[in-house]
């Protein structure tokens, strides 16, 4: 891994993905490019200087910045990806964010920070949950926190709304069609953890991953048709005719302005770190101190990605066991 040389002309350095490398080693004819992607990641776009009246002056820092070698690694390859939209008359484009307000949503806060500030805390084995949650810690005050033993319809879970977080366009109609998420792509480590669904009322399901990598990095690509709704649904628009619209989609959305879809699922820790300390002890070996007892954990990052728009948000996850 290494830097472009940007000083002379411009290059246009392609590697094939795990996948595709693993197809030609094949040597039965499945080979064959159809899709490619193209990112901004080393692009800080701050570096455009609008105050220079030429023009070809304004993006010159711009083009000096370093670019990195294109790389097969998952880990290490385009982690924003370009898209092309043909409108003309687009003002905003729609974001996927976080939701924080309801109580079942969100990462950890106020009551539950010691356990992860500002994560999203999963709970191996039923020892670990009965640590965790003692008679006078009750689970609604441990927000951001879910259990990864007994999972029910009513654990937290991991809430990702879609929209236009701007105001300017109002918000009493949903996203237009073309804008719209019906498709998430949602990666996690698979040595770590699997998706579980999270809509209220629906059936807790797992899903299985489409791909898994080399690198144990599972993808799911999540649909609104998947699991009967459990996952994706349409977010409620506001009753434009009432001023005092106060539906729980509308008091609790992080969505300032127009609506698309919302993404809600769970995670299961996975089989290695139910029935052995191994990979908490080799990936770091951590620890912390909660109600006076000791529990080893793991830190992970879960990215969710719009199959439609590429809008893209990562989440900060922490699978937490009580110490043997």
């Amino acid at each position: 891994m290494g830097f472009q040389d940007n000083s002379g002309d411009i290059l246009l350095d392609v590697t094939l993905t795990d996948c595709g490398r693993e197809r030609l080693a094949r040597g039965d004819g499945s080979f064959n490019i159809e899709k490619f992607a193209l990112g901004d990641d080393e692009i800080d776009y701050g570096l455009i200087d609008t105050t220079q009246v030429n023009t070809a002056l304004r993006d010159l820092q711009l083009l000096k910045t370093p670019i990195m070698e294109a790389s097969a690694n998952c880990k290490v390859g385009i982690r924003h990806f370009l898209t092309s939209i043909l409108r003309t008359n687009l003002l905003f484009y729609p974001e996927l964010i976080q939701n924080v307000k309801r109580d079942k949503a969100g990462p950890t806060r106020s009551t539950s920070e010691s356990l992860g500030k500002g994560m999203y805390v999963v709970l191996v084995g039923k020892d670990t949950e009965n640590a965790i949650f003692t008679s006078t810690v009750g689970e609604n005050h441990l927000y951001g926190v879910q259990r990864g033993h007994s999972i029910t319809t009513s654990e937290p879970f991991i809430m990702i709304e879609q929209g236009i977080n701007n105001s300017s366009l109002g918000k009493d109609s949903l996203v237009g069609g073309d804008l719209i998420e019906n498709q998430y792509i949602v990666t996690i480590n698979d040595s770590l953890g699997t998706i579980l669904s999270g809509q209220p009322g629906a059936d807790v399901r797992q899903v299985q991953p489409n791909f898994v990598n080399s690198s144990r990095i599972a993808t799911y690509n999540i649909t609104s048709l998947q699991g009967g709704g459990s996952f994706v649904r349409n977010m409620k628009t506001v009753d434009i005719n009432n001023d005092r619209d106060v539906t729980e989609d509308n008091k609790h959305t992080q969505i300032a302005g127009l609506r698309g879809t919302e993404l809600r699922f769970r995670i299961r820790p996975s089989r290695n770190l139910r029935t052995s300390f191994y990979l908490f002890e080799r990936f770091g070996n951590k620890t912390l101190t909660y109600n006076a007892q000791t529990f080893k954990y793991i830190d992970t990052t879960v990215r969710v990605v719009g199959g439609n728009t590429g809008a893209t948000i990562e989440l900060p996850v922490r699978f937490l066991r009580l110490s043997s």
